[in-house]
């Protein structure tokens, strides 16, 4: 915990990296001091710009939104950037936290390294974090990371992290260290003419009455399944088939990815240990039946082709 909380601090510092101690200083019981901890000298380990970056992300309660909601016990009176981590089967969770000036490591678990029940890093390590951090910072002044003056900050498209075009209804402003920033337009909105009278892509033989032009996006075929989730529409959907399958009659499989390993655990019920298994198809596919050593272990008849092996 000291040494993932000072990797932290080494962001915190602006990519400054000035190690630990453990002790600071040792005194007689008459306030005599008998030892004092040297402080050793600050080494840049980071680009301050890299590290910076890294603390603009953690900070963002909006983009936490997903994964924890937003105002969550993360989220503090003032900027703060904080990580939470939870390992498999639950032995251990984290939450490091810090401002420019300071940094709280939490680690909750069992010393026997028994696996607790079902407690993560933001219902495990987050409240004590919070209550910890509160504690020290009241009465202290709000601090703010500071941005390095060469940076760039341009407007992208939310989906594909490219320049925003005139499709893209989604975007929002990023930052980049100068060289890295994007140079080439949006591609995943893209404009189609339909045929209105059969919804698919028009072609030749259709009548210019009944060509519409509609806005969709094109996505990798293992973003398809949350797309439709949202109600988007994709160019996969005006008969077209996904990049990955595009012969007719074409399986490919998403998940799992090749040579892809797994281990049934012995700390969870085997009910609960399954695998999605998912596949993108082509043009003229009814139907994806799953088999799995010469047994049938499922079948979907519409897309998404998505199954669960236990």
């Amino acid at each position: 915990l000291l040494e993932l909380s000072t990797a932290y601090a080494t962001l915190a510092n602006r990519g400054s990296y000035s190690g630990n101690s453990a002790i600071l200083d040792v005194r007689h019981a008459d306030g005599n001091l008998l030892y004092t901890q040297k402080k050793a000298p600050q080494t840049q380990v980071f680009d301050e710009r890299v590290a910076w970056l890294i603390s603009d992300i953690l900070s963002d309660d909006a983009a936490r939104q997903i994964g924890f909601g937003l105002n969550s016990t993360l989220k503090l009176d003032r900027p703060v950037a904080v990580k939470t981590g939870t390992t498999s089967n639950f032995h251990d969770n984290w939450t490091v936290g810090y401002t420019p000036s300071l940094v709280v490591g939490v680690w909750v678990g069992n010393s026997n390294y028994q696996a607790m029940q079902d407690v993560i890093g933001l219902t495990g390590a987050a409240p004590i974090w919070q209550e910890t951090i509160l504690a020290i910072l009241q009465n202290r002044a709000v601090e703010n990371f500071v941005r390095p003056p060469d940076m760039v900050q341009l407007n992208v498209c939310t989906y594909s992290g490219l320049l925003s075009t005139a499709l893209c209804d989604k975007t929002h402003l990023e930052w980049f260290i100068p060289g890295t920033q994007p140079i080439q337009p949006d591609n995943v909105y893209q404009q189609a003419w339909v045929d209105s009278a059969t919804g698919r892509l028009a072609d030749q033989s259709t009548p210019l009455g009944q060509r519409r032009q509609v806005t969709v996006l094109d996505i990798p075929p293992t973003a398809q399944r949350w797309a439709h989730s949202q109600g988007i529409r994709l160019l996969s959907d005006l008969n077209v088939a996904p990049a990955a399958a595009s012969q007719a009659g074409d399986l490919v499989m998403i998940s799992p990815e090749p040579d892809s390993t797994y281990r049934i655990s012995d700390k969870l019920a085997l009910t609960d240990q399954q695998l999605p298994v998912e596949t993108s198809a082509g043009q003229g596919v009814s139907d994806v039946s799953l088999w799995v050593d010469g047994s049938q272990m499922g079948k979907c008849s519409a897309a998404p082709y998505l199954l669960w092996w236990q």
